[in-house]
């Protein structure tokens, strides 16, 4: 009996022991986050679960007559095509998001970032924002 039970407490052991050390899931892209700039900072990330880029970005000054405008544009690599928004300036925070698809006839490998373009009230570019790169499966 003493044996019995010593033996299933060893084995208890030993399977917690591989569940601590065993190495978690790999993680199914590299890269992206946030710019933190002033006064875009521009964002991107890849949601694995559905093979998406997400992008948005924070405006992080308070607008005026030279931040009106913003278009938030996605950018990947693996199939060229972007996608894009417009946005009045009109108060500080987050703005966005804008989501994309990457898996295009089962080749989603590639890369992406968000780009914020910033136009002044009359029309002219104020500044461009790009994100950081995310990398994906």
């Amino acid at each position: 009996m003493r044996k019995r039970l010593l033996g299933t407490i060893l084995g208890t052991v030993v399977t917690l022991a591989a569940l601590l050390v065993a190495p978690g899931p790999a993680q199914a892209a590299s890269g992206g986050g946030c710019t933190g700039a002033y006064p875009i900072s521009s964002c991107i990330s890849y949601q694995g679960s559905n093979q998406t880029v997400v992008g948005d970005f924070y405006m992080n000054a308070t607008p005026d007559q030279s931040r009106c405008t913003a278009y938030l544009q996605l950018r990947t690599t693996n199939n060229g095509n972007t996608s894009w928004i417009y946005y009045d300036l009109n108060r500080t925070g987050r703005f966005g998001p804008i989501s994309r698809n990457v898996n295009v006839m089962n080749n989603f490998k590639g890369s992406a970032v968000a780009v914020v373009e910033v136009y002044t009230c009359s029309g002219t570019l104020h500044g461009i924002f790009t994100s950081p790169r995310v990398y994906y499966p």
